[in-house]
């Protein structure tokens, strides 16, 4: 999913404040599972996706009116927790990576 910086996004440094990093991994989470089916399959047996817990790296800001790409891809699974790993690729470069 492609996204964009603008001004109510910014944070006192000028940049994507971390807050509405998270909230486009979460859109790109729900996208991920609408386009490959997971979707209705969690919601037919009653079931809400629930994130247990994140980890962020930030390696480079994003700053006013940049596109960026949420990339999101399924990295592991268990018995109990399906693992996803997202990153914000910005001008070629990765801006962020979450482990969820």
């Amino acid at each position: 999913m492609t996204f964009r910086c603008w001004p109510h996004d910014l944070d006192i440094n000028l940049h994507m404040t971390n807050s509405r990093d998270n909230s486009v991994m979460d859109i790109g989470r729900i996208n991920f599972m609408i386009r490959n089916g997971g979707w209705g399959k969690v919601r037919r047996a009653g079931m809400l996706p629930v994130l247990g817990s994140l980890a962020t790296r930030y390696r480079r800001p994003i700053n006013p009116f940049q596109k960026f790409d949420v990339l999101t891809r399924i990295a592991s699974w268990d018995e109990r927790w399906l693992y996803m790993e997202q990153r914000i690729v910005a001008g070629g470069h990765t801006a962020s990576i979450t482990l969820c």
